[in-house]
This record gives C-alpha cells, sequence and structure tokens, in this order.
C-alpha cells in the first residue's frame, strides 16, 4: 500500500531518519579516526592516509550502477538497514584480525548502499515544500555527528583502539534500530539486475538526469562543492603545519569549526531558500570562494576561526537547497536513488580529481598559499558557470516550490 508523502516535518518517518544517520554517521567518523589512530601505531599512516580514503570513496564510483537502482527497487527502509549492517560487519572484521583497508572498504560499500536510500526516501516522507528543510536537518544532524564522531573517536582511540572499535558497533547497531522505526514504503520500479541490464538502466537515467535542465545543474553543484569540500581538508592540513606551525590535534579543531559554519548554513538555507529561489545558493557559492583566498593570508587565529566559519556557512546554503532540487527531479523519474547514485558517481568523481589536482601541485612544492588562492578561484569560476548555466539555459524557470 502506497503512502503520501506527509505536509508534517516532524513526522514519525524523518525522526528515524535524521536518528538513524546521526548514528550511522558519528560511527563513520569515529571508525576513521580510530583507523588513523591504528595505523599511526603500525607506522603507516603517513603512507596509507590517502589509501584509506580511497579504500572508502571507490565503491560509490564503482557500485553506482547498482546501488541507486536497488534503492529504487527495495522499500528504502530496507536498504537503509542493509548499508548500517554492512557497516556493522565491516567493524566486526576488524575484532577477528582482518585489514584495516578491507574492513573500511566494506564499511564503505554500506555507505555507497546507505547514500541513495537515505536521500531518496525523504521524497516519499515530505512534500516538495518541506524538502529543503527536511535536508537541512539531515545534513545538520550529519555535521554534528561528524564533529562528535571525530572528538570521540580520536579520545577513545588514543586510549584503547579496540574500545574504539566497539564504540563505533554499537553507534552503527543504533542506527539499525532506529531503521526499524522507518515506514516501509513499497517500491514503485521493478527492474531488471542482470549485468547488462543494471548499466543500460543506469545509463538511461544517467542520460535523462543529465537531459533534465535542473538535475543537471543540481549534479554540477553538489560535485563542485564536496570536490572542493575534500580538497579544502587536504589543503588545510598542510596550510595549518606551514602558516600556524600547528600539528593534527590542530588540523582537527579547524577542519571541525568548518563544519560548525556549515551547520549554521544548513540552518539558514532549510529557513530562507526553497527550490523557487535557489539562486541565491550561488551567491553563497561565490562567497565561499572569494573567502577562501582571503583566508590564506590570516595568521591570527581568531580571524582563521572567523573565515573557517564563514566559509562553512557559505557552503551549507550553496549545497543544501542543491540536494533538495535533485531530490525532487529524481523524484519525477519515479528514481530518486538512481539520482543520488549518479550524484555520488560525479561528487566521487570529482572529489579524486580535484585531490589528484592539487595533490600533484603539492608535490612539486607549490607554495600552500599560492594552492590555496588557486582552489578559492577555482571555486569561483566553478559557481560562475552555474549562474552562467541557468541564466543561458532558464534552469529555475520550471522549479516547483
Amino acid at each position: 500500500m502506497n503512502r503520501e508523502p506527509s505536509d508534517k516535518l516532524f513526522n514519525k518517518g524523518v525522526i528515524s531518519v535524521v536518528n538513524a544517520q546521526f548514528f550511522s554517521a558519528l560511527a563513520d567518523n569515529a571508525l576513521f579516526f580510530a583507523l588513523l589512530e591504528l595505523l599511526d601505531k603500525l607506522g603507516a599512516l603517513k603512507e596509507s592516509t590517502y589509501l584509506l580514503q580511497a579504500c572508502f570513496l571507490i565503491s560509490y564510483i564503482l557500485l553506482a550502477p547498482v546501488v541507486g537502482l536497488f534503492a529504487d527497487n527495495q522499500p528504502k527502509s530496507r536498504v537503509l538497514m542493509i548499508g548500517n549492517g554492512m557497516k556493522l560487519l565491516g567493524v566486526a572484521l576488524l575484532f577477528i584480525g582482518a585489514s584495516p583497508f578491507i574492513c573500511y572498504a566494506i564499511v564503505g560499500i554500506g555507505a555507497a548502499v546507505y547514500s541513495p536510500a537515505k536521500f531518496g526516501i525523504l521524497g516519499e516522507l515530505v512534500t516538495t515544500r518541506l524538502l529543503v528543510k527536511v535536508n537541512g536537518m539531515v545534513e545538520g544532524s550529519t555535521i554534528f555527528a561528524i564533529l562528535l564522531g571525530a572528538y570521540l573517536g580520536g579520545l577513545l582511540a588514543e586510549n584503547n583502539v579496540v574500545m574504539a572499535f566497539l564504540f563505533t558497533g554499537v553507534m552503527y547497531a543504533v542506527a539499525v534500530i532506529f531503521n526499524l522505526f522507518i515506514p516501509k514504503i513499497p517500491a514503485i520500479r521493478k527492474d531488471n539486475f542482470a549485468p547488462k541490464a543494471l548499466l543500460k538502466s543506469f545509463g538511461s537515467i544517467l542520460v535523462k538526469l543529465a537531459c533534465d535542465r535542473q538535475a543537471r545543474f543540481a549534479i554540477l553543484g553538489t560535485s563542485l562543492f564536496w570536490g572542493a569540500a575534500a580538497t579544502l581538508r587536504l589543503l588545510l592540513n598542510d596550510w595549518v603545519r606551514v602558516v600556524l606551525d600547528g600539528g593534527t590535534e590542530m588540523v582537527a579543531m579547524l577542519s571541525a569549526i568548518v563544519s560548525i559554519g556549515i551547520v549554521f548554513g544548513a540552518l539558514i538555507a532549510s529557513l530562507f531558500i526553497t527550490i523557487k529561489n535557489l539562486k541565491l545558493c550561488l551567491w553563497a557559492g561565490l562567497a565561499m570562494g572569494l573567502i577562501a583566498m582571503i583566508f590564506s593570508f590570516q595568521t591570527n587565529i581568531y580571524s582563521v576561526y572567523c573565515f573557517l566559519i564563514l566559509i562553512g556557512a557559505c557552503g551549507g546554503i550553496f549545497v543544501i537547497p542543491m540536494n533538495a532540487l535533485l531530490q525532487e527531479r529524481g523524484k519525477l523519474f519515479d528514481s530518486a536513488g538512481t539520482a543520488v547514485a549518479v550524484q555520488n558517481f560525479s561528487e566521487n568523481l570529482v572529489m579524486i580529481v580535484m585531490m589528484l589536482i592539487f595533490g600533484v601541485l603539492a608535490y612539486y612544492e607549490v607554495s600552500i598559499i599560492i594552492l590555496m588562492i588557486c582552489f578559492g578561484g577555482f571555486f569561483c569560476l566553478g559557481v560562475l558557470g552555474l549562474f552562467y548555466h541557468i541564466g543561458k539555459r532558464n534552469v529555475l524557470d520550471t522549479a516547483q516550490d
């Protein structure tokens, strides 16, 4: 029996999804820092950090043709359960001595399965009018989970790595419990899951989304943001060590400050931006790039805090409405899950490309100040491209409220 989306924001389904996402994201980030501590104790941190991140991210790219359609062909509450279950399996394998890279790759597979259902189900739980607000709630809870998970994961791992792993397993289990309370809304698609059919179906939806002006605009926007976010995290690590002569603790603290800014930005977006006035978020994106360029010259710690909060806030305002727009367009094609899988594929591909470009520049010892300026300039050019795109193509003329 189909269930109509609710016009009430704080309904049972939304509250369950937000809580499940919070504990799942909390565990994701606690696990990452616990694994870093484990690698550090093994004397392999410097060489292995990028490989560890790659083990997690590559699943989003390789599994994109599968996970989106899987989310669209199953009740999304069930898919969320499977995703969190795989994450729990990845942690469990650590206790029997499995390679941390293999375990984190399994957690990455769980995350790749989880993501399309997490965002795809929002359009089934609330009306289009509330999509930006519910996205703000999910993203806000995610960022808070990132902050808390990083802190608790690092704190526990410093004292006892096994205890940190046990903590992440418990958090994934709590997320699974909240999954039980999410309404089981029947899937409306019935696709063929043979490999050839999978690729054909994924390609078909990819083409549909690429040809849809609003979906294409949203995918380009979110890919630009998350590619920039991943790159900024790496650049900030080098910038702190060179400009502020700080260490890992300071890098973690400043990264947390950016996340706090994103929470504020997500709140502002949920309150003031709808799909109809989406163009406003582009001005925030442009401001983010300009502020990042000015930030590179800061040496006073208090001005550093202020600029990082501004960068995060502008980023939150920029990306949240893009997510809502993509979910709305994906729902029109009866493929919200696949729309998010395409989004994940594009975002993670851009992440890897941007990290590779700036990593090569850093390898050739380009000044970190120059790299930060180039980063801000690159992001501004990307946002200006989005301005041109919506002006030339009238992308938002048919946007729904």
